[in-house]
């Protein structure tokens, strides 16, 4: 699903439940239960593939790479990914928002820190 769709169902001002998810299976199960958005969580993803919390060691293209298996995966739902700070400057941030959206991002979350957190 793309971010058309997305910007759909938030334009309702309804809330959109976007369970958290980490990898292919656990993005699959949130789809089949009914969800039409899921959010793949940077620290259930830095927690799952190396057993750390989210404090900036998994690099955007291994986000990237994680997003678009989940979206390959899951095409009946929109995914929205978390993109941390954007992975450092103002450079590195439009770099971090095109590989998402490459990957088949409907969204992504950006905060407001500076990197590294």
């Amino acid at each position: 699903m793309d971010g058309n769709h997305l910007r759909q169902l938030l334009a309702t001002g309804d809330p959109v439940l976007m369970p958290g998810v980490w990898d292919a299976l656990s993005a699959r199960l949130a789809a089949a239960s009914g969800h039409e958005v899921v959010f793949l969580s940077g620290y259930a993803t830095a927690a799952t593939l190396l057993g750390l919390p989210d404090f900036g060691y998994l690099t955007q293209t291994e986000i990237a790479e994680v997003a678009r298996r989940v979206c390959g995966r899951v095409p009946e739902a929109a995914v929205v990914v978390d993109g941390d700070t954007g992975h450092g400057n103002a450079l590195n941030t439009i770099r971090t928002v095109q590989l998402f959206e490459e990957a088949g991002a409907a969204g992504i979350f950006l905060e407001d820190q500076v990197w590294p957190k």
